[in-house]
């Protein structure tokens, strides 16, 4: 396992440099697997990632070889690696990972950080603390959240007057998740205020998030987007997994959930005309004629729990196969669901439904609902963000047919542009 790199002055569009990590001493061995960058106090980036030789896993620090580089390109692993060699008692070696970016605590003015891990059998978060960023102790758990037997890739931040702890759980389903609450500086505990949510509806899972201070001060998402096929078939074509499009995390007050929104910036790849779509009333199947092999789409439409409005995507040319995107109600007639049918998807076996549920607000009266497609990819956004579905949906290229469909009579809006690749 290597760290791949790549650079970008706007989030649109990236260059793919030489790999930044790799395994280059005998400390990693068996691969550079998960990690977090830290910037220091004089601003210089370290990286603090987990080692892994025969299956057990340290933690070491890789810092830039040229700070006058502006790409960071060549890395340097310090002398002192591993700079944490054993697991607190009670967690193996071999479920010790996955560091959180480091932070100064404003009770001590120490650096913490939490790690990953499955202490007696139970998933946590490992709080560990330094005065010098080389010689690391544990304190303890960082909360006491029953979740899973193993916390993978853990994200901790703060979010307005709160925190968000993210986990990755790999059982029984891989997948996202976080829960609200506050943190205690002088504590280092983490007390939730919510359940546990899911993050994303979709494939998304190692999500990690990193705070941009360029002025614009916003918290940006990435996620790794799994595969849905048989391991067969990508280790044949040689890859496997993708990026997702950069989200802007914020936190709605009133839910007291996150909401993620696609970066503006992705606006850039956007292929002018586009077509855009108003007061459209219709029932049943409208093709909207545009290709969408890479593209992004909006749809809105009143909202009304009796009659659906739904997306039609990566249809094929004689419409008996598509993946089906819309809002449906719940159970609760304050809860509705993002939903995107894979059922129906492909030729050659279909996937599952995934879904994503939201809260409704007084002020809702319009449903809102923005699809990316890129190839295999449908990322979709409702509501503003309150709920995501990041998804994968194997079909040929061909099959860009893109549809509304609604059940009966129904006013809608919708706006169309293919898009650039990055």
């Amino acid at each position: 396992m290597v760290w791949g790199h790549a650079v970008s002055k706007d989030l649109a569009h990236w260059t793919l440099l030489p790999i930044a990590l790799g395994p280059t001493t005998s400390y990693n061995a068996g691969g550079v697997w998960t990690g977090s960058t830290t910037i220091m106090s004089d601003g210089t980036p370290v990286v603090v990632y987990t080692c892994v030789v025969d299956g057990v896993q340290r933690q070491c620090t890789a810092v830039p070889s040229n700070l006058d580089d502006p790409y960071l390109t060549n890395w340097t692993y310090p002398g002192n690696n591993p700079i944490i060699k054993n697991p607190p008692s009670g967690v193996p070696s071999t479920l010790f990972r996955d560091p959180t970016s480091a932070w100064k605590s404003s009770f001590d003015g120490e650096w913490k950080i939490i790690f990953g891990g499955s202490l007696n059998n139970v998933g946590t978060g490992l709080v560990y603390t330094s005065k010098d960023f080389v010689n690391w102790n544990y304190v303890h758990p960082i909360s006491n959240i029953p979740m899973g037997n193993m916390w993978e890739c853990p994200d901790f931040f703060p979010m307005g007057n709160k925190f968000i702890l993210k986990i990755s759980i790999d059982n029984p389903v891989r997948a996202d998740h976080y829960v609200v609450g506050n943190f205690d500086e002088k504590s280092q505990k983490f007390t939730p205020e919510t359940g546990i949510l899911p993050l994303d509806g979709g494939n998304v899972y190692a999500s990690k998030s990193f705070p941009e201070n360029s002025g614009k001060f916003r918290r940006i998402l990435w996620s790794w987007l799994q595969e849905d096929q048989n391991s067969t078939i990508y280790v044949k074509r040689g890859w496997a997994g993708f990026q997702s499009i950069p989200k802007i995390l914020s936190l709605d007050p009133e839910l007291n959930r996150l909401v993620q929104t696609p970066a503006p910036e992705l606006g850039k790849l956007q292929i002018y005309p586009g077509r855009n779509l108003f007061g459209m009333e219709t029932a049943g199947f409208f093709n909207l004629n545009y290709p969408s092999t890479a593209a992004t789409f909006k749809l809105n439409f009143k909202l009304n729990s009796s009659c659906n409005v739904d997306a039609l995507v990566k249809v094929s040319p004689d419409r008996s196969k598509y993946t089906r995107v819309g809002i449906r109600p719940t159970s609760d007639p304050r809860v509705m669901r993002l939903v995107v049918d894979r059922s129906n998807s492909r030729s050659d076996g279909n996937l599952s439904v995934q879904f994503s549920e939201f809260s409704l607000k007084s002020t809702d009266f319009q449903v809102e609902i923005h699809i990316f497609l890129d190839h295999s990819v449908v990322e979709v956004f409702a509501m503003g963000g309150r709920a995501v579905v990041s998804s994968r949906v194997y079909t040929p290229d061909e099959w860009d047919g893109l549809y509304v469909d609604s059940q009966k009579l129904v006013q809608w809006d919708a706006s169309i542009y293919r898009m650039h690749s990055c």
